[in-house]
């Protein structure tokens, strides 16, 4: 739903030597420039938006996305509305700096967002794709896969116990706390589900470190691409069986 914010006109270029304070106290910024293959000019492509354009667009984007990926789902998109309202500043900004190769980025994101400005037209071949990955994996975790998660912050209680093989709610009352083994232990659903920190840590560490060893590898970026679409099927697959 991220893309949900963004327009292709907000796609806009800094350094990549910039992302390193001027003066900061550790050196990296003059590590960069004497270690890194990038020159000092180098620019990469990033995304930042208003957040009242993001909530115009999420707006006017709700009625082509959930017809994709079904009406079900209406709870999760309205619950990231709330909290894109509720919790963020004037200005949201998605870095891309940790992609490969980040200043060749610009062409595939371009295409990306250009396809969600198109969205009231109908949904061309990018969305559909998005939509069929989603309803691929969407029994593992609807909300982890099309929001993310974060914290304390997202999502709600209320929104995690609409969607119990999502991000489950904290247990306040000590009572459950301390009957919470033999819960677990008389119903298999719950005690089926992986560790949080597999699927919060181990899980981005295995996608991420899968797709920079092919692309430090072979630099070619359509094979860390395809690193990365297996390692996350893999993952999936691994939390799916885990939800059975």
């Amino acid at each position: 739903m991220w893309w949900c914010l963004i327009g292709e006109a907000d796609i806009v270029r800094a350094r990549i030597l910039d992302n390193f304070d001027i003066d900061d106290p550790d050196g990296e910024r003059e590590n960069f420039k004497v270690e890194s293959s990038y020159s000092e000019d180098t620019t990469y492509p990033y995304l930042v938006t208003s957040r009242e354009q993001a909530l115009v667009r999420l707006s006017r984007r709700r009625v082509p996305v959930l017809r994709g990926i079904g009406e079900k789902y209406a709870p999760i998109y309205d619950g990231f509305v709330a909290l894109m309202e509720r919790d963020f500043g004037p200005f949201i900004l998605v870095r891309t700096a940790g992609l490969p190769d980040p200043e060749d980025a610009e062409s595939w994101l371009r295409e990306t967002a250009g396809s969600m400005d198109r969205l009231d037209n109908g949904p061309g071949p990018i969305f559909e794709t998005m939509v069929a990955d989603f309803k691929t994996w969407q029994n593992a975790d609807p909300i982890w896969l099309l929001s993310g998660a974060g914290a304390d912050a997202w999502p709600t209680p209320a929104l995690a116990s609409t969607f119990p093989n999502g991000r489950k709610p904290a247990r306040d009352d000590a009572s459950d706390a301390s009957s919470s083994d033999g819960y677990a232990s008389s119903n298999p659903a719950r005690s089926s589900m992986p560790p949080k920190f597999v699927v919060e840590w181990i899980g981005p560490l295995f996608v991420g470190g899968c797709t920079v060893i092919v692309y430090l590898w072979t630099r070619s970026i359509a094979l860390g691409a395809l690193a990365f679409a297996v390692s996350v099927a893999l993952f999936a697959l691994l939390v799916t069986k885990f939800n059975r």
